[in-house]
């Protein structure tokens, strides 16, 4: 179904509680059916390796995936700055983005009939990450088939005073311009950074690991599954350490 009217709706809740919102009571309204696709983000900040279990944007396509919607994560190194829908200007680097995400469903679309006619298999979305581009050069990025891995841009842990974080102050002054409150919070530490205690990066050197990817210059593409389920030799080495306790 096509529709060419634009609707806007603004969530003040969670990215997996505004995505639901979407499935379960706009799309109803205006198309009378579920999304044929839901597309979250772009997020300014790639979203990769171990820090997508906490990302709101992967996880916003996982619960979409997970309701049988084929789902794409997106997001972007630059801008590091949000900008709303109705501030952006031609030339702007969102808008680069958006043509990539274009020419990705565009691709899917051609190739619909390849395994089960669908335009992603059922239970299965893609975690898309773009790197750092130049103005009017997204288009000619090369792109590739990466996996998840470990590789990440950050690592979340948690202050007991938000209001003496770096990083806090910085992506959450516009939404408290006269300084953030000295609340608890969760945060990030960058891996170009210094590390706190307790905290450390795991080692990936896999040049398919989509941030090892990402680094390299590339689009990074990576399949991933609404459910957690281990692989096959995970679940061997399980059997073996609880072959006395369950069958």
């Amino acid at each position: 179904m096509s529709c060419t009217t634009t609707y806007a709706y603004y969530v003040n809740s969670t990215p997996v509680a505004a995505t639901l919102y979407g499935i379960d009571i706009t799309s109803k309204q205006v198309f009378r059916q579920a999304p044929d696709l839901v597309i979250s983000g772009p997020n300014y900040g790639n979203n990769t390796g171990l820090i997508d279990n906490n990302s709101g944007t992967v996880n916003a396509a996982l619960i979409a995936i997970n309701r049988g919607i084929p789902a794409i994560a997106v997001s972007a190194e630059l801008p590091q700055t949000y900008k709303p829908f109705n501030k952006l200007a031609a030339g702007d680097p969102e808008y680069e983005v958006a043509d990539v995400v274009v020419r990705l469903v565009k691709a899917l679309q051609q190739r619909k009939a390849v395994a089960g006619g669908t335009l992603l298999p059922q239970g299965v979305g893609l975690n898309v990450n773009l790197p750092k581009f130049a103005k009017g050069a997204a288009a000619a990025l090369p792109v590739k088939l990466s996996k998840i891995g470990l590789a990440t841009v950050a690592l979340p842990y948690f202050v007991e005073d938000l209001s003496t974080d770096p990083l806090a102050k910085s992506y959450l002054a516009q939404a408290f311009p006269h300084g953030v409150p000295a609340y608890p919070g969760v945060t990030l530490v960058l891996n170009q950074g210094p590390v706190p205690a307790g905290l450390k990066y795991v080692p990936d050197t896999n040049p398919d690991s989509e941030q090892n990817v990402v680094n390299s210059g590339a689009i990074a593409i990576s399949v991933m599954q609404g459910t957690p389920q281990g692989t096959h030799a995970q679940e061997a080495i399980m059997r073996a350490k609880l072959i006395n306790f369950a069958r």
